[in-house]
């Protein structure tokens, strides 16, 4: 048993010529009485960018997001998540829809959670994984209180220098 490897990027032709067998232009498998050949040189599944993203304290975000692969039935392609900061987000809070090219990811924030994560998106064609990262930020919401001493938040004029301008 021997084995050759070779690397290559999407779209190279490759001709490979096994002992016994013709060359064969744009080969991607053959069988030969005394050879297994399995050569694939597809190109890698493609998650489209995804910019900043920011949702309020508590609320899910559903972001569209397009998926691609020259090679591989789209609704074959296998999806993943995960975040950098899981008490913002925890990894089994991003779920996926869709199918075909078109595809959403719901993320939901950890209730009462503040900050921001990167999250990662990962797409596998069953050879080759590719992924996406954007930051989210989940703010938190601002209340309009009434300060509850009014004390503490009332300013006494006496105690500010004044001068007068020229």
């Amino acid at each position: 048993n021997e084995s050759l490897s070779h690397s290559v990027s999407a779209g190279e032709t490759v001709y490979v010529q096994v002992a016994g067998m013709p060359p064969a232009p744009g080969l991607t498998s053959a069988t030969h009485p005394d050879y297994d050949l399995d050569i694939n040189f597809g190109a890698p599944p493609l998650i489209s960018p995804i910019e900043f993203q920011q949702t309020p304290q508590s609320t899910p975000i559903t972001i569209p997001f397009t998926v691609s692969d020259a090679d591989t039935p789209l609704n074959s392609l296998l999806l993943g998540g995960q975040s950098s900061e899981t008490s913002v987000v925890p990894t089994g809070n991003i779920s996926f829809a869709g199918s075909g090219v078109n595809r959403t990811v719901t993320i939901t924030p950890t209730p009462g959670a503040t900050g921001f994560t990167i999250i990662t998106l990962s797409i596998n064609d069953g050879q080759t994984t590719t992924t996406e990262g954007f930051t989210l930020i989940v703010a938190g919401v601002n209340i309009n209180r009434r300060p509850t001493d009014r004390k503490s938040t009332r300013l006494n004029s006496s105690h500010i220098p004044l001068s007068r301008m020229p």
